[in-house]
C-alpha cells in the first residue's frame, strides 16, 4: 500500500488487532477496563470489537467521531489533485 494510507487492512484482523492491544493496555495500567476514542473507521473497530469480539467488558466508554456505520461510497477518492 502506499505510505501514509491507513485503514486499509482487513476489517477482521484489524479488530483482532485492536483486542491485542487493549489487553496490552489493560495489563501495562492495571486496569479492568479502557476508554476508546475512534475516528472515522476506527468506530467500525471498536463497534466491532464489542459487539462480535466480546470486548465489551473490557471497555468503560467509547466514543466515535465521524465513524462510517452506515458504509459509504467512497465518492472523491480516486480524483487526482
Amino acid at each position: 500500500l502506499f505510505p501514509g494510507s491507513y485503514g486499509n487492512a482487513d476489517i477482521n484482523s484489524s479488530a483482532r488487532e485492536l483486542a491485542r492491544n487493549v489487553e496490552r493496555v489493560k495489563e501495562a495500567t492495571g486496569a479492568d477496563q479502557v476508554d476508546l476514542v475512534a475516528h472515522s473507521q476506527g468506530g467500525l473497530l471498536v463497534k466491532k470489537y464489542i459487539a462480535e469480539l466480546g470486548g465489551g467488558d473490557n471497555v468503560r466508554r467509547a466514543v466515535t467521531v465521524g465513524a462510517t456505520f452506515h458504509g459509504t461510497d467512497l465518492n472523491g477518492t480516486g480524483k487526482i489533485l
